[in-house]
């Protein structure tokens, strides 16, 4: 008999990590202040 060793180098995982949390969290600040600076400084 063969046993396969399947050499899985990333883990399952459910869910976001903490620092993709915070990258995702960092885009949507700057993407709402670039609207929110198009909206005041508008004509």
């Amino acid at each position: 008999m063969r046993f396969r060793h399947q050499a899985s180098t990333v883990p399952k995982r459910s869910g976001f990590t903490l620092i993709e949390l915070l990258v995702v969290i960092a885009i949507i600040a700057v993407l709402s202040r670039a609207a929110v600076a198009g909206r005041t400084t508008g004509p």
